[in-house]
Formats: C-alpha cells, structure tokens, sequence
C-alpha cells in the first residue's frame, strides 16, 4: 500500500514590495513586457500581487496566513490570525498601494515577524511551538534604505534568521 503524505499547517507572513521601483514594467527574459488579460502592460508590483494571491490560494483555513508591505516605511495590510478569510486576504494584497518610495527591506521583515510573534502570543495564548512559521519575501531587488530604529531590530531579526528561530530568552 502506498502511504499518503499529509501536509502539517503553517503560519505565513506574506512580506510585499511595494517601493517606487515596482512601479516599472515587468519584463520576460527576452525584454518584452509582461501583459494582463486585457493586452495592457503590468508592473512588477502588479505581477507580485498575482504571485502573492496564486501563493495564498495554495493553503487551507488550519494555515494562519499575514499580509504586510514596506517601502521607506511598512504596514500590516492583513494581520495572521485564526479566522481565515482568503477573500480577505486576496482583498488586502488588491489594495497594497503603489509608493514611491525607497527600500527599507529590514523594516519590512521586522514588520512581518512582528505580526507573526503578536499572532504567536496573542490573548496569553504562547504558540511559539507551531510546527512550520515562514516569512515569504516578495522584491524586486536589494535594499537601498537602512534604518534600524534600535539594536533590538536588529537582534530580532538576527534571532530569526537562525537555524533554530527564536531565543526564548
């Protein structure tokens, strides 16, 4: 008998570029531009958007799902929490605006996991032992903006980005 795989749930946050940057065109590999349904060209910040939505489409209501964006500052557009709405979801990612501004891709991060932990610890309830948590980075580039507003920032996302997440300290 073959054994099935099931899929464990997981926690997302869904960081969005939403700099001056992804106001361009989107390009293929071969320069031409990228076209929606109706023949019109589309930015990068609107094939993000298509990707972030094709993304969020994949998961079901046990998956904890967070919308969040950044330019030279960010903002939580959907927080993650227990009622899943994916209409919602896909509403909050239509409605990220288009900035024109610099790129703070630390600031976005931090905002992301901010989210996460608030969901995480959220009505004294500590779900720090949920199995798989994930930000997912949406750019279309590198940072050209970097300002922590203190060294927690900086240890937060440090803790993060290790192997075993968090320190529980």
């Amino acid at each position: 008998a073959e054994a099935s795989a099931t899929r464990t749930f997981a926690a997302i946050e869904v960081v969005i570029d939403n700099t001056g940057s992804m106001e361009a065109i989107a390009r293929d590999s071969f320069g031409n531009a990228l076209l929606n349904e109706f023949g019109q060209p589309m930015t990068k910040l609107d094939v993000t958007k298509r990707a972030a939505i094709n993304f969020i489409r994949q998961f079901t209501p046990r998956d904890k799902i967070g919308i969040s964006f950044y330019s030279t500052s960010s903002a939580v557009a959907r927080s993650i929490s227990n009622d899943y709405d994916a209409d919602a979801l896909v509403a909050a990612i239509r409605n990220i605006p288009q900035l024109p501004w610099a790129t703070n891709i630390q600031l976005g991060l931090l905002t992301g996991l901010r989210d996460m932990e608030t969901w995480l610890n959220e009505d004294g309830v500590i779900r720090g032992d949920w199995p798989n948590r994930y930000i997912v980075l949406m750019t279309d580039g590198t940072p050209n903006q970097n300002v922590p507003d203190n060294n927690q920032q900086e240890d937060l996302l440090n803790d993060w980005t290790t192997e075993d997440g968090p320190d529980d300290d």
